[in-house]
């Protein structure tokens, strides 16, 4: 399939870049299905939409930490799924001035270490460019944006779903930083 995949292209591809991207293809269409079928039996659809969507969109720049198989990344993402469903009333709750500051010590942390690139992807080890370093902090903020618009409109659920959503992936973040770069 994929040498006719490749054919059909018309150009030259690497046969491992190609089944490579199949299988991130696949494994995020299991994790997001497995996810969305998790929050239909849960009554939380929308919740898990809004999780899914701010995943993808935030660490898609800021990356973070893989686990080792497709499974452990599955278990991973249920479980920080699940985290972020519960107890949206906790995040209500905070002062204003706390979420502002807990929102500026992210941004800060994003632009410090992001974006955090597996050892397996093509451009691990390159010098990390005041762009990429942007890009990061604007998907933060566009995220920030969305996630005080929820608190706004009282959507407590969403906005508890976001807020720890971010927090995740900042955490993440991080994990990955120490990870892949305590060799280098």
């Amino acid at each position: 399939m994929i040498d006719k995949l490749i054919l059909i292209s018309g150009e030259d591809y690497n046969k491992e870049v190609i089944e490579y991207g199949l299988i991130v293809i696949r494994n995020g269409v299991i994790s997001v299905s497995i996810i969305l079928l998790l929050g239909i039996l849960e009554n939380r659809l929308l919740e898990s939409i809004i999780y899914v969507l701010c995943n993808f969109f935030i660490s898609t720049k800021i990356g973070g930490y893989h686990a080792r198989t497709q499974i452990g990344c599955l278990i991973l993402t249920i479980i920080t799924w699940k985290i972020a469903l519960m107890h949206p009333e906790y995040w209500i709750n905070c002062n204003t001035q706390f979420l502002i500051l807990l929102a500026g010590v992210c941004l800060i942390l994003v632009w410090k270490n992001a974006p955090v690139l597996h050892p397996n992807k093509a451009r691990f080890g390159e010098k990390i460019t005041n762009r990429q370093r942007l890009e990061s902090v604007g998907r933060l903020i566009v995220g920030y944006i969305v996630t005080f618009i929820f608190l706004k409109l009282n959507k407590q659920e969403y906005f508890g779903v976001m807020i720890t959503s971010m927090i995740e992936i900042i955490i993440s973040m991080l994990i990955g930083k120490a990870i892949y770069m305590k060799d280098n």
